[in-house]
């Protein structure tokens, strides 16, 4: 009985490992297919032959299989299943686009909008035209649904071409009417509105202008005046103010009979600011961010309030930006020249450069002197040289930057991680990036996926 007991083990042993074995053989051969058959793979033979030798592996892991250890089997399993996931990235990129579009943009949910001859459609990640060219109009793909434009008619489709919500909304909608937390702004007739994604009226179409939401609020106005309500359209303040921007920190900057203040989500005054001319109402602060908001007085000097509707940082410069968000640095102008000040005043990138840009996320600014760009860091010490002829801001830990004329990318070190070889480029979005060279469209993978798509990036 036990050996009878042992024997069953072995085999239910053996068939599971058969199993996983199997799994990883469809794979690769699956792989290996696609290796010989698409075009732009095929010319990256060494990465095809390395698959033909793991194939050859998984032969020889077949054949003896049967009288492995258990332990080993299943460890030499789990060695192999990560190059299966490798290869497949090495093969899928570069991709080269059969279609010469007129424009590709990035991604979104794995499709990228692309046009030709003033015609709209989609393509998926492996270049393939998965929803024809033949929309006046196509914004990107949010929440599993495409706002797109036919016959001067707005509808929405899904990622399989089908009409989800009706070709009825007026096609000069603004603003993006992409969904949003499952509510999308649309107009009828100049009149605006909000429906879920069965098309079915949240809001009812009686607005001449609808904002996007900010902390579940929208800002709405008729007949000149702005209001609030909340996403299930119930009134916060009625609309009588002669302007108001979106909320923000729980709070929303409104205009009412010449009087700028703050209100809260229930309506109320929270911050009344000393009475401006005109000219500079509500214009003169902006939102909060980090507990700071922008302020200008009448001879156009900016600076700083915090919410208690104190000035905190002196009112001395010719424009001033927003703190962004959990880097506690925000942008000023004075005499023509930027810099950075922190949220005590203290300007920590010095004010000389004739441009900047925000910090992204990895706590580097773009600067630009002498129509040269570089990067600064929080500390207003210069990160990366200023050498390069255009730029974009870092995305997924990397910034598009040009270069004698042609485009590539660097790290936050500033060190070259794809070449500079390209036309156009666009910033990384999902992990793949819109390159042109040649007046070709390619998409290629990210440079610090675990096996880059190297091959796509050399002359």
């Amino acid at each position: 009985m036990k050996k009878t007991a042992g024997n069953r083990g072995l085999n239910a042993m053996g068939a599971d490992v058969l199993n996983s074995t199997f799994v990883l053989l469809v794979s690769f051969c699956s792989k290996l297919n696609i290796c010989a058959s698409n075009p732009p793979l095929r010319q990256a033979p060494n990465r095809c032959m390395r698959l033909r030798k793991e194939f050859g592996l998984l032969i020889l892991l077949l054949n003896i299989s049967k009288n492995m250890n258990k332990q080993f089997l299943k460890l030499l399993i789990l060695i192999l299943s990560p190059f299966s996931i490798c290869y497949v990235n090495a093969q899928t990129y570069p991709i080269v686009l059969e279609k010469n579009y007129d424009e590709v943009e990035s991604f979104w949910e794995g499709f990228s909008t692309v046009s030709m001859s003033g015609k709209y459609g989609f393509i998926d990640k492996t270049g393939k035209e998965v929803i024809p060219c033949k929309y006046d109009n196509a914004f990107g793909f949010s929440e599993e649904l495409a706002a797109v434009e036919l016959n001067k008619k707005l509808g929405f489709i899904d990622k399989k071409r089908n009409e989800v919500i009706a070709f009825k909304y007026d096609h000069k909608t603004f603003p993006n009417p992409s969904f949003s937390d499952g509510l999308a702004i649309v107009s009828i007739d100049n009149k605006y509105g909000v429906i879920d994604k069965k098309g079915g009226e949240i809001i009812p179409f009686i607005y001449d202008g609808i904002s996007e939401m900010s902390e579940g609020i929208f800002r709405v106005s008729v007949n000149r005046k702005v209001g609030y309500i909340d996403k299930e359209g119930k009134g916060i303040t009625p609309i009588i103010y002669s302007g108001g921007l979106h909320f923000s920190e729980g709070l929303a900057c409104v205009i009412l009979n010449g009087e700028i203040f703050f209100i809260d989500k229930e309506g109320k005054n929270k911050i009344k600011l000393p009475t401006l001319k005109q000219n500079n109402l509500f214009w003169g602060v902006s939102w909060f961010s980090e507990g700071f908001t922008q302020y200008v007085t009448d001879d156009k000097k900016w600076g700083f309030m915090d919410k208690a509707g104190k000035i905190v940082i002196p009112v001395k410069y010719d424009w001033v930006g927003v703190f962004t968000q959990k880097q506690g640095l925000a942008p000023v102008k004075l005499s023509n020249k930027w810099g950075f000040v922190n949220q005590s005043g203290e300007e920590i990138v010095p004010i000389i450069y004739d441009d900047v840009t925000d910090f992204s996320s990895i706590g580097l600014a773009c600067v630009k002197l002498g129509g040269k760009y570089g990067f600064v860091d929080k500390e207003g010490k210069q990160a990366i040289p200023l050498k390069y002829e255009d730029h974009a801001c870092y995305a997924e830990g990397v910034a598009a930057v040009k270069l004698n004329n042609k485009y590539g990318f660097i790290d936050k070190t500033g060190k070259e991680v794809i070449p500079f070889i390209y036309q156009e480029v666009t910033p990384f979005v999902e992990n793949v990036a819109i390159v042109r060279k040649e007046n070709k469209w390619i998409i290629i993978s990210h440079p610090f996926d675990k096996n880059p798509s190297t091959e796509g990036w050399s002359d």
